[in-house]
């Protein structure tokens, strides 16, 4: 009998960063919503979110992970991705320089070993300590912010890419968004939207079913947390809704 597994891929919410005040550790990311829906799916979880992830940095590890560790003998896999927002955006780093992704990642299932040859552009964020990235952040920032239309539609073409690998693979999936990914209507995103599969991909045009402002606009509040992020409870609610989601769709 193959090991059903869920690989669960995004960003910091994925991971259940600073659940308990802390970043990471693996008791964040077993109360995750990820690792929850994991449990009532009867799949063992491998999560591998990480902290400040972009879209394409999310799409990619998947990629990754299929390429690397995949082993189709002797696992079902299912596959939960859950998108942050739109507006970040992934610069290559000089040759052969690189970050150590696995410090802030250290209770990651698997890492993807190919973000730590990029930057992520992340407006808000002021940079990491050796300050690689902030003569960057304020150039990007300003870009991002005059053309979210443009993010919007790397996004669009991201989920497209998964879609189309899972259903060529016949991979299990189930897509949702943690922030904001879309805003409608424009008709050049909607040429992308269009070819999405709604019916594997929970609330995709809500922002206001996107899990952070979901719970937030709910009034929930992690006083552990210094970033935005939910502690148990939400990610607790969130596993349900997307577990109710999946028996409705069928998409498992």
């Amino acid at each position: 009998m193959k090991t059903k597994i869920l690989l669960i891929a995004g960003c910091s919410h994925a991971a259940g960063a600073e659940i308990n005040g802390s970043e990471d550790s693996v008791y964040n990311r077993q109360q995750s919503f990820g690792n929850c829906l994991a449990r009532k799916l009867g799949y063992i979880p491998i999560n591998i979110a990480q902290l400040g992830n972009t879209n394409a940095g999310i799409a990619r590890s998947v990629l990754n992970w299929f390429d690397s560790q995949y082993d189709p003998e002797n696992t079902e896999v299912g596959v939960l991705v859950a998108w942050t927002e739109s507006l970040r955006m992934e610069v290559p780093r000089p040759k052969n320089q690189k970050t150590n992704n696995s410090i802030a990642n250290r209770s990651a299932s698997w890492l993807d070993s190919g973000n730590e040859y990029y930057y992520n552009m992340n407006p808000g964020f002021t940079g990491h300590p050796d300050g690689s990235e902030k003569t960057m952040l304020e150039e990007y920032s300003k870009f991002m912010v005059k053309n979210e239309l443009f993010v919007q539609i790397i996004s669009a073409n991201l989920i497209l890419q998964l879609q189309y690998f899972f259903n060529a693979n016949n991979i299990k999936y189930l897509m949702c968004n943690t922030l904001h990914m879309f805003t409608l209507p424009n008709m050049h995103l909607e040429q992308y939207i269009r070819l999405i599969d709604h019916t594997k991909y929970y609330q995709m045009l809500s922002e206001a079913n996107a899990f952070y402002w979901h719970y937030r606009n709910l009034n929930y509040e992690n006083k552990k947390a210094k970033f935005w992020h939910h502690n148990e409870e939400p990610h607790r609610l969130y596993a349900e809704e997307l577990y109710k989601f999946i028996g409705e769709s069928k998409c498992f």
